[in-house]
């Protein structure tokens, strides 16, 4: 099938796909709008930085562009069973509704890149993407397999299609905008876009499968060949070579192999998925009895999985990574026995099965946010109970001589705050640290005595009590008696004002001013620090302003003097 045939089908087919799914196309169309407008307005480009509304937009749109696409199937499935249609109008105003109720609840929470709220988002995503791969063919079970290769064979077809045409696009763009315009790349930006989500979700809705019985799909040799022979073999030396991995893990006590995990998992699901499509290909004994092995096969692998996070958790309590593998753990567990002792081929409940713990990881008090976010705090309070810094519900400060207490309420704090993770937690949702100073973060030299952001483990308690680590990007500086120091801001110039604090840039030197009383920091002197750092990076300089003695720390500073412009991020200490 050639990319003329696929574009024949989809526009030969628009009313009939516009019509089996209208609102999802509509949700799709006013995505790459949305999407059109906000990277105009931010510049376009990966690193542009986007409006929290068009952020939210965008991703209550692409929750509704799924969620439409689970409604129509299941208007389609409530069809086949009543024979009436009045309900269409029921679910999709159910529907817009759900979407429309998402959006002020998500904006009301005011945490649009937080990590609940992304994880609620990307949860309810995957739910209706599970639920659509099953939903229209209940009363027809014994065909899941056959449905699952029509929805792949429609996504294939749609990405080599979408594909092909954002190459060609984005070369006749860069020709016009070579000869024609100043280069930018906002049009590349929404041309991408535009074609990977709205044109590709048209084709692939072109080609998505209609609920028929298993007789009426013509299955290629190749695909019968892929199912039956080559992916088993595959599973087959990946099982073997598993298992000895896994004996050399237990042999070494090394039950806790993040990797070897990763691999249980990977090896589980694809033995899930190859099992799942096996009608596929005609049975045989050879594929009767791998069929057989194969779910008993994962078993073992599962229970050390499940028995290595729980020395994890033991130790270290929960966090969402951890969370997750328990929750795949039990889906690939209990697809594994009902693989054993299923005599009917009805593989659509281990695709609930699925969707339901989706659901529940995602939203909730059981949620992957929530039970990590319950079980740290729990470890904190330990700690810190530990040192008598806790009283009346409040942190309280002390100086922690354990640097083994140390290190685990750092590890705790980085966790929380998003430091060597994907999963920052809302200060407001952890209590004893909202409840104790909500500027926690910036105050844990009050304390503990000292920055425990920066400590430095190669340092003693005491050591580590004289001396702070300010963090500018990815370089740690180090300021000597910054003990004394105990407040700090940070502002980015040119004309920035925080806390009374005015900086920029006047005939050739850079001015901090407070109340009126400005002190200068010349450009040579600035010149001269730099060249004495052999770097172009932290810098500091001490002043007094408005009779406080304070400390000004410049990272990555670049001036143009022929209209006095200075780029710089700086922090001010204050006594």
């Amino acid at each position: 099938m050639t990319i003329k045939d696929i574009l024949r089908n989809s526009l030969d087919n628009f009313k009939l796909i516009f019509k089996r799914f209208p609102l999802s196309i509509i949700s799709s169309i006013l995505l790459s709008s949305v999407y059109a407008i906000g990277t105009i307005k931010s510049g376009g480009g990966i690193m542009a930085s986007r409006s929290s509304m068009s952020l939210l937009l965008e991703r209550v749109l692409f929750i509704a562009v799924f969620m439409f696409i689970f409604i129509a199937l299941l208007n389609s499935f409530l069809e086949s069973i009543f024979k009436k249609s009045y309900y269409k109008f029921i679910t999709n105003i159910v529907g817009i509704a759900f979407i429309i109720g998402l959006f002020f609840i998500t904006r009301r929470q005011g945490h649009v890149y937080g990590t609940k709220i992304y994880l609620i988002h990307s949860g309810i995503v995957i739910f209706f993407i599970l639920s659509s791969l099953y939903i229209e063919i209940l009363n027809n079970p014994k065909s899941l397999d056959v449905y699952l290769y029509g929805i792949i064979r429609s996504f294939c077809i749609s990405m080599y299609c979408s594909i092909i045409i954002l190459i060609g696009t984005i070369l006749i763009a860069y020709i016009i905008i070579s000869l024609f315009f100043e280069p930018t790349w906002a049009p590349y930006d929404i041309a991408c876009f535009v074609i990977m989500n709205t044109v590709n979700l048209f084709i692939f809705l072109s080609f998505f499968p209609k609920a028929k019985k298993y007789e009426e799909y013509n299955i290629p040799n190749y695909i019968e060949l892929i199912v039956g022979v080559i992916v088993p073999i595959i599973i087959t030396i990946f099982g073997i070579i598993l298992y000895f991995r896994s004996i050399i893990d237990l042999i070494q006590k090394k039950i806790s192999m993040e990797t070897t995990n990763y691999f249980i998992i990977f090896y589980c699901i694809l033995a899930i998925l190859n099992l799942m499509m096996f009608r596929l290909k005609k049975s045989n004994r050879e594929i009767n009895l791998y069929s057989k092995i194969l779910p008993i096969t994962m078993i073992p692998l599962v229970g050390l999985l499940l028995f290595s996070m729980w020395t994890k958790i033991k130790d270290f309590g929960v966090i969402e990574n951890r969370y997750f593998l328990i929750i795949i753990g039990i889906w690939i567990l209990f697809s594994a026995i009902y693989f054993i002792f299923n005599k009917y081929k009805n593989n659509i409940p281990i695709i609930i099965m699925a969707s339901i713990l989706v659901l529940i990881s995602s939203i909730g008090p059981a949620s992957a946010y929530n039970i990590s976010l319950n079980s740290q705090e729990k470890r904190l309070e330990h700690y810190l109970s530990k040192n008598n810094m806790i009283k009346d519900g409040k942190i309280i400060s002390n100086n922690i001589t354990s640097m083994e207490y140390i290190r685990e309420i750092r590890n705790i704090l980085f966790y929380f705050y998003g430091i060597d993770n994907w999963f920052n937690k809302d200060i407001k949702d952890i209590d004893l640290i909202y409840n104790t100073d909500k500027k926690f973060y910036e105050n844990t030299l009050k304390y503990f005595g000292f920055d425990i952001f920066y400590y430095d483990p190669d340092l003693t308690v005491e050591e580590n009590h004289a001396q702070r680590y300010i963090e500018f990007g990815d370089e740690y500086f180090k300021i000597e008696n910054i003990e004394e120091f105990k407040n700090s801001i940070e502002i980015s110039i040119p004309g920035d004002s925080v806390d009374g604090y005015y900086i920029d840039v006047e005939n050739n030197n850079l001015f901090v001013e407070k109340n009126g009383d400005k002190k200068y920091i010349s450009f040579e002197d600035i010149e001269k620090k730099l060249l004495e750092r052999n770097n172009d990076y932290t810098i500091d300089f001490d002043l007094i302003i408005d009779g406080k003695d304070i400390k000004v720390a410049i990272r990555s500073l670049y001036v143009q003097f022929g209209n006095t412009r200075l780029d710089a991020k700086i922090k001010i200490f204050e006594k």
